[in-house]
């Protein structure tokens, strides 16, 4: 498998470069897959030893890179943030290729503008990202990035993508130190909040305000978007895809608990039957929660998403796209309301609540 990691400072489009590339990468049949390690580290308190993840991430990263390996895939892009003090990590799986994406203080504030952050946390952001950048290692292989348009960023992404900065698996304990007591095997499998529902019914939302009451309560808890980790072109059928994707999901659940966490949540499309998620948990505790709105509340939903409401995230096909785009995915939506619960799922009318008042409704569910 061939793989390709960027990094830089937030801002500086790893995500938007890597999904393109990742695209592109994809177009001549070959099975890619992409993936944002920043989903591979939303685990807090954070571990031991471990306080930015980045260890964490990396074991992550490569029990699933081996399991995109295993099952075919040719080409995986990694976008995300690393450790910048050190050199390139080598991924399991295949060659590595590891560029540093760069770009002056200027263009990264204006590309991070848009967030709609405070004054004060965009400096903080633009001159952590500066610094780091300032810092990185120098076997790291540097793309600068300037103003270029995405289409000349992309390009000169592809351009250095080769075998070049290849480092020997053997090396990668001078950099992700492997501690073999931390076998995700070692400790049994943390309970599974499962959380569902129709696109735009605000799923996402509420598996982050779950998951932000247990941080603030210091239980370690971990959170997973499971269409993150479900960007797969050109494997042989779509259920194939899926199952793969589940797969996925739980190797990740099982590095959480080996990091110390006792639960996690997991947000997902309604797609997944609970059946096949209790095949990969099979002596896990899950509990499945699957949201219901009023189809105007998905409706308001999907327009906001395309103004730009809520995070940015890949492949998000809302972002930008027309009223008649929102309008076929709330329809698509309001189809999948009429769904009969499945054995196990407990359907919540949530229909005018707000993210902090569904977790609240969704931990009481997954009590009883």
């Amino acid at each position: 498998m061939d793989i390709l990691r960027l990094a830089g400072p937030p801002g500086v489009g790893k995500s938007t470069i890597g999904w393109v590339v990742a695209q592109q990468a994809g177009d001549d049949g070959s099975p890619t897959a992409y993936l944002d390690i920043d989903q591979l580290g939303m685990c807090y308190p954070a571990p031991n030893g471990d306080p930015e993840r980045w260890r964490l991430k990396e074991r992550a990263l490569d029990a699933i890179a081996s399991a995109l390996r295993d099952h075919g895939v040719l080409r995986l892009v990694v976008s995300g943030v690393a450790c910048p003090e050190d050199p390139p990590p080598s991924t399991i799986g295949g060659p590595t290729t590891s560029l540093w994406l760069d770009a002056p203080a200027d263009v990264i504030r204006d590309r991070l503008a848009p967030r709609g952050w405070g004054e004060e946390q965009l400096v903080d952001t633009v001159r952590i990202g500066v610094a780091e950048s300032n810092r990185a290692h120098r076997s790291w292989k540097r793309v600068p990035i300037g103003s270029s348009t995405l289409a000349d960023s992309v390009e000169a992404v592809q351009a250095a993508w080769s075998h070049s900065a290849v480092e020997p698996l053997e090396r990668r304990g001078e950099h992700v130190p492997v501690d073999a007591s931390r076998s995700p095997g070692d400790r049994a499998e943390p309970s599974v909040v499962w959380v569902t529902g129709p696109r735009c019914a605000g799923v996402s939302s509420a598996g982050w305000s779950l998951a932000m009451d247990a941080w603030g309560g210091e239980r370690r808890t971990g959170f997973i978007d499971a269409a993150q980790l479900g960007f797969l072109q050109n494997l042989a059928g779509a259920a194939r895809s899926a199952q793969l994707a589940l797969s996925l999901v739980a190797i990740l659940v099982r590095e959480f608990a080996a990091a110390g966490a006792a639960e996690c949540v997991v947000v997902a499309p309604l797609e997944t039957p609970p059946d096949q998620v209790h095949s990969v948990f099979p002596s896990g505790r899950v509990s499945f929660v699957r949201l219901d709105v009023a189809p105007e509340q998905i409706l308001a939903q999907a327009l906001a998403r395309t103004r730009g409401g809520g995070p940015i995230l890949a492949g998000d096909d809302l972002l930008g796209a027309s009223r008649e785009t929102a309008e076929a995915v709330a329809a698509t939506a309001a189809e999948q309301r009429s769904w009969p619960p499945r054995q196990g799922e407990q359907v919540l009318d949530v229909s005018g609540s707000g993210p902090g008042q569904v977790a609240e409704q969704i931990r009481a569910a997954a009590r009883s």
